[in-house]
């Protein structure tokens, strides 16, 4: 499994933190910039250029604002849940992990 590593510390806007994840998922530029779009990205798939299996990892995500914190858990929140849905769903794993070394 393929793990990528991204250093939160220079985030100072959800939108930086959006640019960061996008350009790893290698993203389309249309791609929505809030929980839904990302979901359906990572977890239903077809749109990032980046395939699963992967792990995604966040450094330094205790160095943020609490804006883009809150950011952070909620998107780590919303891939855990569409990791179970997806499972409920089809009846196996979703591959892509989405994570913290805070949460």
């Amino acid at each position: 499994m393929q793990r990528i590593e991204l250093d939160a510390t220079p985030w100072r806007t959800r939108d930086e933190f959006y640019d960061a994840l996008f350009q790893v998922l290698e993203a389309p530029e249309w791609h929505g910039r809030n929980l839904n779009p990302l979901v359906d990205s990572m977890i239903w798939g077809g749109i990032n250029e980046l395939k699963s299996p992967y792990t995604i990892a966040i450094m330094n995500a205790e160095r943020v604002s609490a804006d883009v914190g809150d950011e952070i858990r909620h998107a780590v929140d919303a891939i855990r849940s569409g990791r179970s849905d997806f499972r409920e769903r089809r009846g196996e794993e979703a591959d892509v992990y989405l994570k913290t070394d805070t949460v």
